[in-house]
């Protein structure tokens, strides 16, 4: 029988806590909704140091958080609703999954598109995004619905990407944002939420609730919040090259020994965990004169986009 799970709190490090714990736990299809209280949420790649205004955030107690899947940063607030969906490896479809968010956007009139690297789009315009996740027994499809969020704030707290900028320019990031109540002032948390509450059990059956460990629900919250997993992607390097990949912004942080890479870290909003890794193995030992000017040298850059292709978006 599938499970549903509404959090009962605004904690960013408790409600990631929660979903892990679904994710390693579950045996049936399973919906988690969740709100946070100001945060900015990284993917698990990302430097915090890069996508946050840390001196900011700690002014007005805005949380900096990690979660387990890749992608870009988020800004969260109240006005923002969070959902998971933790399905058995066996049964999950990211077409089933969305057509739950679909028909429940459509009680308020409201037809999204799926699509660009992970967005929902409303009319062209940015309403939410996803991230994914394959693990060992379930898969985790979780995203982010915009009902009221509160985007100057969003805007103050993330430290604009300069590439991305370069790409698309500020206004038209500014433009492509949209809340769902500007388009349906109807539209609130609650009621979205019970939009979602029907339209999981129409296309999973009758649910029932989640029953936690709260002893490990701790933990994880521990874990979370702690500085070792917001902050330990980001030890000192001797050189830092940026540039965009099919697989998205990426930065590739260098330690080099007398001209020899001896260590690497791969940071960036990509989705796929197996990257760091494969890049890695491409880069280390390697002298770095070889890699010096890697994302202008359009060979180099081949031989890194080559990793990526197909790859951007699964895990």
């Amino acid at each position: 029988m599938p499970y549903i799970s509404v959090s009962r709190t605004n904690s960013p490090y408790s409600n990631l806590a929660a979903e892990e714990y679904l994710t390693e736990n579950v045996d049936s299809p399973t919906m988690f909704l969740w709100v946070n209280s100001p945060s900015v949420i990284m993917g698990k790649f990302q430097n915090v140091y890069r996508e946050c205004n840390l001196e900011y955030m700690r002014s007005k107690g805005i949380l900096p958080v990690r979660r387990t899947t890749g992608g870009g940063a988020v800004y969260h607030d109240l006005g923002n609703l969070n959902y998971s969906f933790i399905i058995p490896n066996s049964e999950y479809d990211v077409g089933r999954q969305n057509k739950v968010i679909s028909e429940a956007l459509a009680v308020f009139g409201i037809e999204p598109l799926f699509g660009g690297r992970n967005d929902l789009e409303i009319r062209g315009r940015k309403a939410g995004g996803a991230a994914y996740f394959k693990g060992a027994k379930n898969s985790l499809h979780h995203g982010t619905l915009l009902i009221s969020l509160d985007l100057s704030e969003a805007e103050r707290a993330l430290t604009p990407n300069k590439l991305k900028l370069a790409a698309k320019g500020v206004d038209s990031v500014r433009r492509r944002i949209i809340n769902l109540s500007d388009l349906n002032p109807d539209i609130t948390t609650e009621k979205l939420i019970d939009a979602l509450i029907r339209s999981f059990g129409s296309g999973y059956g009758v649910s029932r609730e989640v029953h936690y460990n709260e002893k490990a629900l701790a933990e994880k919250a521990a874990k979370f919040s702690s500085d070792e997993y917001v902050y330990g992607l980001n030890p000192p390097f001797d050189v830092t090259l940026e540039g965009r990949l099919s697989a998205g912004t990426v930065a590739l942080s260098l330690s080099v020994k007398r001209g020899v890479i001896k260590d690497c870290l791969l940071t960036g909003d990509f989705l796929d965990d197996s990257l760091p890794e494969r890049i890695k193995s491409v880069v280390l030992n390697r002298k770095y004169t070889d890699l010096n000017d890697i994302f202008s040298d359009s060979e180099t850059l081949s031989e890194f986009a080559r990793l990526t292709e197909g790859d951007a978006g699964r895990t």
